[in-house]
C-alpha cells in the first residue's frame, strides 16, 4: 500500500478576485482530496509563497513574509494573535499522516486536523472573524450557512456605522468592544430599524427569529476566540449572566384541518398556481418533507414498486446527531397523482424527479435555485390564501408543521411523528407542533368533569 502524501494548494475558485483559499492537497491510493484550512490570502502573498516554495532565502528580510512562509511551509511560526509558537500547516499535516501510517484514511486524516483547521485563523476583529467563517462555509459548499453569516456580518456593519462606532469606508469592530450591553442595544436596533428593503436603503424592523440567527453567528466566532484565548472568559458577553440569545421562531405554524381541506380542494385555471398548490400538498402528504429535499429528490430515492421514498435530509446530512438518518415516506395515491402531473422526463435513476434543479448545476447554483423555487411557491400560495379568504400564513414551512400537528391531533404517538419528520430528538419535534383545535381541546378538557355533568356541544 502506498503512503499518503500532502502538499499546499492555493485555490482561486469561488473566491473574490485577487484572493486564494489555502488548502491541503492530499494524495492516497490514486485519489486526491482538498482539505480546507480556513485561511484566505491575497494574491501578493500567494505569489511570494509559490516563488519560495522550495525554501526561504536568507535574502528575505521582511519579518511578516518570513513568518508567513514558516506558517505554511516551515516547521514552527509565531502566532501574533495568541502570542504562541505553533506548528505550520504542512508540518501538522505530515505529522498526522505519519501518526496514521498504515491506518490512513481521508476520514481519519480530516478528523485529526478538524480542531486545527475548523474555522481557520481566529481574528481579534469580529467582522474579520465572520468573514473567515463565510469563506470557510463557501469552501465546504455549505451555502445556506454562508449566507446567514454574511447577512449577520452586514447587519452588524449597519449597526456600528449607524451608531457612529466605526467608519463606513473601513469598518472595524474589536471583540473587546462587544459587551452584554452592546448586544442588547444591537437587538433593540434590529427590532426597530435593523433590516433593509430590496433597494438596501430603506430601513425596517426585523423579526426576533432573525436576531436569534445573527447573534448565534456572533456567539460562534466569540466562542472560538475564547477557546484560543483571544478574549478572557470573564469578558465573554453571552450566556449565564450575559446577553441571552432569543429563542426565535416560537409561534406555531400549523393550520386547522378546515383550512388544510380548503387548500387541498383548491382548483384554478392558472397552471403556476396549481403547480404551487401541488408542491405544497406534496410536502404535506409526504411527512412534511422540506422543499430543499423535494427539489433534490431523484428517482433512485423511490422503491421499485413506487410505494416508498427513502432519503437523507439535506439540512442534517452532515450534523453529528442526525448524520445518515434516513427518512422513509409511504406514498399516498394523491402523491402519485402529483408526480404524474409534474415529474420531469426520466432518463436514468440519478435524474431529479422535478425540474427545479439539474445535475449540471454547481452546488451554489442548486442552493440559489432552491431558494428561488421556495419564493415562487410562497408567492403563489399567498395568492391562493387571498382567494380562499385564509388569513394564516400558508408557506412551504407551514406545510411541514401542518403535517406534524395534524397527526398529533389524530392521537398519533409522538415518536412516530418524530421519526416521520427525520428528527433524532423528540424535543425538536415538539417545537414543530401547533395547538390543538378548539373541538379537540374541549373534548380533552371534558375529561376533568365527572359523570353526567360533562359539557355537550
Amino acid at each position: 500500500m502506498k503512503k499518503a502524501s500532502v502538499s499546499v494548494f492555493f485555490d482561486k475558485r469561488r473566491m473574490k478576485d485577487g484572493q486564494s483559499s489555502v488548502k491541503l492537497s492530499v494524495y492516497f491510493n490514486d485519489q486526491q482530496k482538498l482539505v480546507p484550512t480556513g485561511i484566505v490570502l491575497p494574491e501578493k502573498d500567494v505569489e511570494f509563497l509559490k516563488k519560495n516554495k522550495i525554501g526561504l532565502s536568507g535574502k528575505i528580510r521582511n519579518e511578516d513574509q518570513r513568518n508567513l512562509w514558516n506558517r505554511v511551509y516551515g516547521q514552527y511560526y509565531f502566532d501574533d494573535v495568541t502570542g504562541k509558537v505553533k506548528e505550520s500547516l504542512l508540518f501538522r499535516a505530515q505529522k498526522a499522516i505519519s501518526d496514521l501510517d498504515v491506518n490512513f484514511s481521508f476520514e481519519e486524516f480530516n478528523q485529526m486536523l478538524l480542531n486545527d483547521f475548523a474555522g481557520g485563523e481566529i481574528q481579534t476583529d469580529l467582522l474579520k472573524a465572520l468573514d473567515a467563517r463565510v469563506n470557510q462555509f463557501a469552501e465546504e459548499e455549505k451555502y445556506n450557512r454562508e449566507g446567514i453569516y454574511r447577512s449577520a456580518r452586514q447587519s452588524m456593519i449597519r449597526y456600528i456605522t449607524d451608531e457612529g462606532l466605526t467608519s463606513k469606508v473601513n469598518p472595524k469592530l474589536p471583540m473587546k468592544m462587544i459587551t452584554t450591553d452592546f448586544l442588547n442595544r444591537y437587538e433593540k436596533y434590529m427590532l426597530t430599524r435593523g433590516g433593509t428593503d430590496k433597494t438596501g436603503k430603506a430601513r425596517r424592523p426585523v423579526k426576533m427569529t432573525t436576531v436569534a440567527y445573527y447573534t448565534k453567528c456572533f456567539s460562534d466566532v466569540l466562542q472560538r476566540a475564547l477557546e484560543d484565548k483571544v478574549i478572557p472568559e470573564t469578558n465573554f458577553p453571552i450566556g449565564k449572566r450575559g446577553y441571552k440569545i432569543p429563542k426565535g421562531r416560537k409561534p406555531k405554524k400549523a393550520l386547522d384541518s378546515a383550512v388544510i381541506s380548503k387548500i387541498l380542494r383548491f382548483d384554478h385555471p392558472n397552471q403556476d398556481r396549481m403547480h404551487a398548490r401541488d408542491m405544497w400538498a406534496f410536502s404535506y402528504y409526504c411527512n412534511g418533507i422540506n422543499f430543499a429535499d423535494i427539489c433534490r429528490l431523484r428517482w433512485s430515492n423511490f422503491s421499485k414498486d413506487l410505494t416508498r421514498i427513502s432519503f437523507v435530509r439535506n439540512k442534517t446530512k452532515d450534523t453529528k446527531e442526525e448524520k445518515g438518518l434516513t427518512v422513509v415516506i409511504r406514498l399516498l395515491p394523491q402523491v402519485k397523482q402529483i408526480i404524474e402531473r409534474w415529474a420531469a422526463p426520466k432518463n436514468s435513476a440519478t435524474d431529479y424527479v422535478f425540474d427545479f434543479i439539474s445535475v449540471e448545476m454547481t452546488e451554489r447554483e442548486k442552493t440559489y435555485q432552491v431558494r428561488k423555487t421556495i419564493n415562487q411557491v410562497n408567492y403563489q400560495m399567498a395568492l391562493i390564501a387571498k382567494e380562499l379568504g385564509i388569513e394564516s400564513d400558508v408557506t412551504t414551512y407551514v406545510a411541514r408543521h401542518s403535517f406534524a400537528t395534524t397527526l398529533l391531533r389524530s392521537d398519533v404517538p409522538l415518536p412516530f411523528i418524530s421519526q416521520s419528520l427525520g428528527h433524532s430528538s423528540l424535543s425538536t419535534t415538539q417545537d414543530y407542533l401547533g395547538a390543538f383545535e378548539d373541538e379537540q381541546t374541549q373534548r380533552y378538557m371534558n375529561a376533568l368533569i365527572p359523570g353526567d355533568d360533562k359539557i355537550i356541544d
